[in-house]
């Protein structure tokens, strides 16, 4: 389990160490890490993930 208060280039690392097979978060943070594996530096596929908290705008989609 990562939090959410984690500088985001440390939330990246520890995923990538961890590789979950889940992943779960807000849906703001979600959007960031999307943009972090469009880039490269998020190196991880999880097999389920799920938006918890917040509703996307369409342009988040």
């Amino acid at each position: 389990m990562s939090s959410v208060h984690l500088p985001l280039a440390d939330l990246v690392e520890q995923l990538n160490r961890c590789c979950p097979a889940v992943l779960a978060g807000y849906g703001t943070l979600m959007v960031l890490l999307a943009a972090e594996q469009g880039v490269g530096r998020l190196r991880i596929c999880p097999a389920i993930g799920e938006l918890v908290g917040e509703t996307l705008s369409e342009e988040q989609r």
